[in-house]
């Protein structure tokens, strides 16, 4: 997901840049989305979540021992759940920029569209 980080870094700078814009309404369902995700992935959230970087109580046998450390690695480790949800997380702000710059971008555009077309103040409903 580090490549993910990167790219949404790279949408933002894009977006501040004029790169590319997203219409209004789209752009809020694209926001509430990302709000959402960002709210639920709070730091409450991820330290819930925390429970599975501990071994779970399986038996004591090498299976059982080596199934608790994969369910660990899965978790935690490099690319494990938990680092993917904060990685996620981290992304979440440089994505909801990006999309607000698109917005307003759009909004922008339509603005120098009605004035070209002779009305100003478009309704944007």
């Amino acid at each position: 997901m580090t490549g993910l980080l990167g790219q949404a870094k790279a949408l933002a700078e894009q977006a501040a840049g004029g790169g590319f814009a997203v219409d209004p309404a789209t752009a809020r369902q694209l926001l509430d989305g990302i709000r959402t995700l960002r709210d639920y992935l709070s730091d409450s959230t991820l330290a819930d979540l925390a429970v599975l970087t501990e071994r779970p109580k399986l038996s004591e046998s090498t299976a059982g021992q080596w199934a608790g450390g994969v369910l660990m690695d899965t978790a935690a480790d490099a690319e494990g759940f938990l680092t993917r949800l904060t990685e996620l997380r981290d992304l979440l702000p440089h994505a909801e920029a990006a999309f607000e710059r698109a917005m307003r971008a759009y909004e922008e555009a339509d603005d120098r569209a009605g004035l070209r077309c002779g009305v100003p103040g478009l309704d944007r409903g």
